[in-house]
């Protein structure tokens, strides 16, 4: 079956023109997870603002799973978590999402690039984002293909990462993450989840886990640059100050701007992407504007990820 598309950049993703009742098409669902291998980035432009074709929609692709983490789930639909910003109604009050002051700009869910659960073991197969309302500025997401980075990585740094592994550590506190925290950042406010998160329940649900630095897409063989600069603390095996300067010169490789699509949405744009060989960062929203997005998440676990050396982590 041929699908019509068109790309999205030059490096990542296409977009997809469907009807929602082209997904009963025969050979439909086989043709949309070719495209999802083959692009990584698949956008459905103005495919519908329900529940139903969200779930509809991801079904084509796998299993869902319930967010691990998340626990905002839309009534009904325990598969979607809602992931909205809406400007607190009184002064004082807690957004879900934080706001920084960056370059002078407050910021409301603003996130440096990053694979979903990288800190965990299991890394779910993908994720589809909706949107419900938009802000008239700021709210895009971006995306990179880690294929195409690591097709344009330095042969030095090939070499380097060859059979390395990295440590995560999940931190929901943007001030103590150890990189993509911009030296002016400032905390305006608090999210309303971040008290939950305290050090126990860190140290206790959320271990240190190690995945490798590249790895081999298993469907074509391509190799995939492995790293989610947002939870990254250490590479696995290698002294302190050696693996921070590898990793400040891998992070700087994987944030280049020039190679990334950032999505500018519109209210019913579905899109999905495999987390498994994609990067994706929010830009943020100016607080007094809201924006309203919902997710899924597909199952699915690439199987190299494993528990680390908290000592390691530790020192970090």
């Amino acid at each position: 079956m041929e699908l019509d598309i068109s790309p999205l950049s030059a490096h990542v993703g296409v977009a997809i023109r469907l009807a929602a009742d082209d997904l009963e098409r025969p050979g439909m669902h086989a043709a949309l997870q070719a495209a999802f291998v083959q692009y990584g980035v698949l956008l459905f432009p103005g495919l519908g603002t329900s529940p139903e074709i969200h779930v509809a929609v991801t079904r084509c692709f796998g299993d869902l799973e319930v967010h691990p983490v998340n626990t905002n789930q839309v009534p009904g639909f325990p598969e979607i978590v809602d992931m909205s910003y809406a400007p607190p109604a009184r002064p004082g009050e807690l957004s879900y999402h934080a706001v920084y002051e960056i370059e002078g700009r407050a910021l409301a869910g603003w996130l440096p690039w990053h694979f979903d659960l990288s800190y965990r073991t299991a890394i779910n197969r993908g994720s589809m984002l909706r949107a419900l309302e938009v802000p008239p500025e700021g709210g895009r997401t971006g995306f990179l293909d880690r294929i195409r980075l690591y097709e344009l990585l330095p042969d030095d740094l090939k070499q380097a990462i060859e059979r390395r592994r990295v440590i995560y550590r999940f931190q929901p506190d943007m001030m103590k993450r150890r990189f993509c925290r911009p030296a002016d950042m400032k905390l305006l406010a608090p999210s309303m989840k971040a008290s939950s998160f305290d050090g126990e329940v860190l140290d206790r649900d959320f271990p240190p886990v190690s995945h490798p630095l590249v790895y081999t897409q298993r469907e074509t063989g391509r190799m995939v640059f492995n790293l989610a600069p947002m939870f990254a603390v250490a590479v696995e095996d290698m002294d302190v100050t050696e693996g921070d300067r590898l990793l400040e010169r891998l992070i700087a490789h994987c944030t280049v701007t020039d190679y990334a699509y950032f999505h500018r949405w519109c209210a019913g744009d579905l899109l999905i992407w495999d987390n498994w060989r994609t990067l994706h960062a929010a830009e943020g929203v100016p607080p007094h504007y809201a924006r309203r997005m919902q997710r899924t998440s597909l199952k699915g676990d690439y199987g190299l990820g494993r528990l680390a050396d908290p000592r390691q982590a530790a020192s970090h």
